[in-house]
């Protein structure tokens, strides 16, 4: 399935969270490496251009939250755009992408269905576990083959986002810090360059990651 309908991953990913103060590793390279953003995520670095973008099902919404999301993509771009069907028609989403100038080179439809299979996959968790999709996103690159995953933008204390001051709660800090711990006593190669949320999530630092971790994902998926 996945060959199918999501997008490649290049051996490295960064995952690109909406939290504050993110960091990019000194060692990026868009040759090298694939940005994979989160629902605004990317409007913290408007330089970068990234190649897979994931929206949650509630980011095209009116509720103000969505709204700020989409204020700050507005005349963004990605590259491979991944979007759920929920109660919206794909082309309402198509719509409201276009009304606020957002451009991409490909888009694949998901349902909510099949990011719980990929959680359950790479980290064994129970349906009931509904981490962020910012912490699902980490997952879905090590099952699509991802090599190495560095995640940044991210927090289990601090709310807000990185790309506006409203300082608006965080939510799924609980299933997160479950599915980040799943990952660790699995030896995923999973990382951050944060040393805050190294500290609370248990991550190792990318830049000072041990030698003995794997170095590679499982073949997951069809």
């Amino acid at each position: 399935m996945r060959s199918q309908v999501l997008p490649p991953v290049k051996s490295k990913a960064l995952v690109l969270g909406s939290g504050p103060n993110p960091i990019i590793p000194d060692d990026y390279d868009p040759a090298t490496w694939s940005l994979v953003t989160i629902n605004a995520s990317q409007a913290s670095v408007p330089h970068l251009t990234p190649d897979i973008t994931l929206l949650g099902a509630s980011t095209l919404r009116n509720k103000p939250a969505n709204v700020e999301a989409k204020q700050a993509l507005r005349g963004l771009r990605t590259g491979s755009l991944i979007l759920f069907k929920g109660r919206q028609m794909p082309d309402r989403k198509r719509f409201r992408l276009l009304r606020i100038g957002y451009s991409y080179r490909q888009v694949t439809f998901l349902r909510l269905s099949e990011r719980a299979r990929w959680n359950q996959e790479v980290m064994g968790i129970d349906p009931s576990i509904r981490p962020s999709n910012g912490v699902s996103t980490a997952a879905l690159c090590c099952w699509l083959g991802a090599r190495t995953i560095v995640m940044t933008g991210f927090s289990l204390t601090k709310e807000g986002h990185a790309y506006n001051n409203k300082n608006r709660e965080r939510a799924h800090v609980g299933d997160d810090r479950i599915a980040l711990r799943r990952m660790i006593d699995l030896g995923l190669p999973v990382y951050t360059t944060q040393s805050d949320f190294a500290e609370e999530s248990g991550l190792a630092l990318w830049q000072d990651r041990p030698a003995n971790q794997r170095q590679f994902c499982d073949d997951f998926g069809d």
